[in-house]
């Protein structure tokens, strides 16, 4: 077993508290994992720089509404892809989720299980459809591009698989605008998971003694 010790910071206050917790050996190799990856993911140059990527409707009194979106090289996509394939994937043997469910099963402070939950929201698309929610209607159906959902039918259809039924799913909504408008919003969606998995990672380097500090 490896056991942790840390102290969290009780907003508004210079007030700390002490936590322990225990992990097994499987869950600290896991941990071990998911900081290697998160590492060479942080050396990706699409990391280094941000994502360039935005969409842009501008209305003309008699013209109608015009759509641009502006999109990273493809080729920086690739390996932004690549690197985020073991973090993002949920059958990888440390993905984001699987070690945020290790870290909420063995932490009990409420204060680190809130900061888990805040990330899981930033992860999983939550957070932004609070702030703007994307839809797509195709006869009596839609799908809401900026989602976990919609994100992963383009992954498995264009990217890290070619799946054709998926295709067909994601491109059924893709009758009047190009796939390249939805896909900025892909890429705001895997920037939003970048950010959680680093804070994560960022607190998993807490637990296995590689930092003494960590904000999330």
């Amino acid at each position: 077993m490896h056991k942790a010790s840390f102290k969290v910071t009780k907003p508004g206050s210079d007030e700390k508290d002490s936590v322990t917790a225990e992990f097994s050996e499987d869950e600290v190799e896991c941990l071990r994992a998911y900081s290697r990856y998160v590492d060479e993911l942080i050396a990706v140059k699409l990391v280094q720089d941000g994502v360039p990527c935005s969409v842009k409707l501008d209305y003309k009194e008699g013209e109608g509404t015009t759509v641009t979106s502006e999109l990273p090289p493809d080729e920086d996509v690739v390996v932004l892809l690549h690197r985020l394939r073991p973090l993002i994937l949920n059958n990888e043997h440390a993905s984001f989720n699987r070690v945020t469910g290790i870290l909420g099963k063995q932490i009990g402070e409420p204060l680190v299980r809130g900061a888990l939950k805040s990330q899981r929201e930033i992860y999983d698309g939550r957070a932004m459809q609070r702030q703007i929610v994307v839809r797509s209607i195709a006869k009596d159906a839609e799908i809401i591009i900026n989602s976990e959902k919609a994100l992963f039918v383009w992954l498995n259809a264009y990217e890290y698989h070619r799946d054709q039924n998926k295709k067909r799913e994601i491109d059924r909504y893709h009758q009047l605008l190009p796939l390249d408008h939805s896909k900025a919003f892909f890429l705001m969606l895997l920037s939003d998971k970048i950010r959680a998995i680093a804070a994560i990672a960022r607190f998993v380097n807490i637990i296995l003694g590689k930092a003494e500090t960590a904000r999330l």
